[in-house]
């Protein structure tokens, strides 16, 4: 089961969250920051895989081009900063563990403009948001704070301060 809060953003945004410490009975669980078309067919994924060794991944889940845009990392540090930025029809991911915003670490982007599946490229209109899920039937605690999303996104280097 996925549990999600999103909002219908229409063109380029910046989302910015932070990830907290986890909690002491973590167990495998995903918690992401994502980007996909109210049909669900296409999404772009910032996730925190907990659990296996605390993995990040960035990537484009499209049907047919599974793995094709596939950035990962591990960060043992915490809390943890993500940042999720559309210019036009690229995505950009970031991270940052010392809440220092000019100084985002860049983990990769994805250019969907080249999307060739029967439904066409991502397009204007997307729900961006927050997504948890648990690969088991067990019950989990996820948390998220201080989540933002920024019309249109600001300059690189732009200072932004979350409350």
């Amino acid at each position: 089961d996925v549990a999600a809060l999103y909002m219908n953003v229409s063109g380029d945004f910046d989302a910015h969250v932070q990830m907290p410490d986890p909690p002491p009975d973590t167990q495998f669980f995903t918690l992401a920051l994502a980007a996909w078309k109210p049909d669900m067919t296409q999404a772009v994924h910032l996730d925190l895989v907990m659990g296996t060794g605390n993995e990040t991944r960035f990537r484009d889940l499209v049907p047919g081009e599974a793995g094709s845009d596939n950035y990962s990392l591990n960060l043992d540090t915490f809390p943890r900063w993500f940042r999720l930025k559309r210019v036009g029809d690229v995505f950009t991911a970031y991270y940052d563990t010392n809440h220092i915003f000019s100084a985002w670490t860049e983990i990769g982007s994805i250019d969907t403009s080249a999307v060739e599946i029967e439904s066409g490229v991502y397009g204007d209109d997307l729900r961006v948001g927050l997504a948890t899920w648990n690969l088991n039937s067990g019950d989990f605690n996820a948390r998220f704070d201080n989540f933002l999303i920024a019309f249109p996104p600001p300059p690189m280097g732009t200072v932004v301060t979350i409350k």
